[in-house]
């Protein structure tokens, strides 16, 4: 996956989603939020850490067999509704993805 320029971006906070085949999705939290008026971050980078996910961000879970494949040791930039996205193991296994948040600099 190609490198992207945000260097407008300063970090939010990383975390580590857990998940079986039962879709899992970002927590956002105090920690993470940017104020009251912007609660989530802009952008992530994510990774598969321990197997192979699916992931979808339209308001429906991913399965083991339907979102969109994110390989094993694979990265993605996500610029999104990062409270929309969630993950799903493709095998049934336990699976982690890690997470790195950033929001738009002032």
């Amino acid at each position: 996956m190609g490198y992207a320029n945000y260097t407008g971006y300063e970090p939010a906070g990383i975390q580590a989603v857990s998940a079986t085949t039962t879709a899992a999705g970002i927590t956002i939290t105090a920690a993470t939020a940017a104020s009251a008026t912007r609660t989530q971050p802009d952008y992530a980078i994510i990774f598969a850490e321990s197997a192979s996910v699916r992931w979808r961000d339209d308001g429906t879970d991913p399965t083991g067999a339907i979102g969109v494949p994110l390989p094993f040791g694979q990265y993605f930039y996500y610029d999104g509704r990062i409270d929309k996205i969630k993950f799903a193991a493709n095998t049934g296994q336990d699976i982690i993805v890690w997470c790195s948040l950033y929001r738009a600099g002032n």
